[in-house]
């Protein structure tokens, strides 16, 4: 009997061991997690395939490059403010430089208009207006070769002004301006080369000349600017001509801007004919 008895109570005892307490039921404590002395609980056991993290470390990748995006927006509009500011800044540039082009333009007209008049050369009137203008033609052309400069204008500004349309004025105008330069007239011989511009639109040869003699005669006023206008609108119009690359070697100072022009360009009469 006494030993039946012992049998029984060390049954109920390993029962008992088997079992959660109350209090551990109360409390929903994990039997896998063990606590530290330093406070900090640990997890023995790795957690179950169904238990997942509630929160994330990093934010989501399209979170990130929507941010990301948003950055190059600002400094792309912040880029394109200022281009847009620095092309009104250039064109307010540019017109201005127009105005002053024009002011003197008038300026030289002006002067040119008031400078007294030489006496044309004698041509007989019998020989008709196409004959006289073919001999004031001709007679321009061989002053300014032998550089009779003074005797070679008379021929050319009074076939200028007696056959405005004739088919030598672009030539007489150009060959004009020319001369004008070599005599260091320069602000006259800008009247005659921008004259020449104008007439120069239907033109297949020679336009390119009036343009760098343009830049020239504003590179000897020492309107260095204003030449570089006419010089960029030669390199725009006319990027592979000969005088296209003296005016660039002339703006980048590795040449020295001519003094006759008919020198600089010896060839100078296969462009000023009809």
């Amino acid at each position: 009997m006494f030993g039946s008895n012992q049998r029984l109570i060390a049954l109920l005892l390993v029962a008992l061991a088997s079992c959660k307490t109350s209090g551990d039921i109360k409390t929903g404590k994990d039997p896998r997690v063990s606590d530290d002395p330093s406070g900090v609980r640990t997890l023995d056991a790795p957690p179950t395939p169904g238990e997942t993290s509630t929160h994330s470390e990093t934010p989501p990748a399209a979170q990130k490059s929507a941010e990301v995006l948003e950055r190059e927006l600002e400094v792309s509009q912040g880029e394109l403010e200022n281009l847009r500011h620095q092309l009104e800044r250039e064109r307010q540039e540019w017109q201005l430089r127009q105005t002053e082009i024009e002011a003197e333009k008038k300026k030289l007209e002006e002067a040119l208009v008031s400078r007294p008049a030489q006496a044309a050369p004698v041509v007989s009137s019998s020989e008709g207006d196409k004959n006289t203008v073919e001999a004031l033609w001709r007679q321009g052309l061989e002053s300014a070769q032998k550089k009779n400069d003074a005797e070679a204008l008379v021929s050319l500004k009074s076939l200028l002004s007696n056959y405005p349309k004739s088919k030598h004025v672009w030539g007489a105008t150009l060959t004009a301006g020319m001369l004008e330069y070599r005599m260091k007239n320069y602000k006259v011989a800008a009247i005659y080369f921008n004259q020449a511009i104008d007439l120069s639109a239907k033109r297949s040869v020679g336009p390119s000349l009036s343009w760098y003699f343009q830049g020239l005669s504003f590179y000897k006023m020492n309107k260095k600017e204003d030449a570089s206008l006419f010089f960029g609108e030669l390199d725009r119009r006319f990027t592979k001509t000969s005088v296209n690359a003296k005016a660039r070697k002339i703006l980048a100072g590795k040449a020295k801007a001519p003094n006759d022009l008919f020198a600089d360009i010896p060839n100078w009469l296969d462009f000023v004919g009809p």
